[in-house]
């Protein structure tokens, strides 16, 4: 149905969190798939909202781009 983007701000009171332990947001790499909570309705027209709860749910680390190797 297209693209959107979606801004999530983060403030003092959103939690971060990966594998269950609390993590400070400069902590996040690129290529993390995460999960973003919310408190309130959802709206299809937001643009940005502000997160309460970043769960990462796969590391960039957890799925490493598989390697070829020719067989002679």
């Amino acid at each position: 149905k297209g693209t959107k983007t979606i801004t999530v701000m983060v403030d003092s009171t959103t939690v971060i969190r990966k594998h269950g332990a609390d993590i400070p947001l400069n902590s996040l790499t690129v290529g993390e798939h995460v999960r973003v909570t919310s408190q309130g309705a959802c709206d299809k027209k937001v643009t940005s909202f502000t997160a309460q709860m970043v769960s990462v749910v796969v590391s960039s680390a957890a799925s490493p781009t598989p390697a070829v190797t020719p067989t002679p």
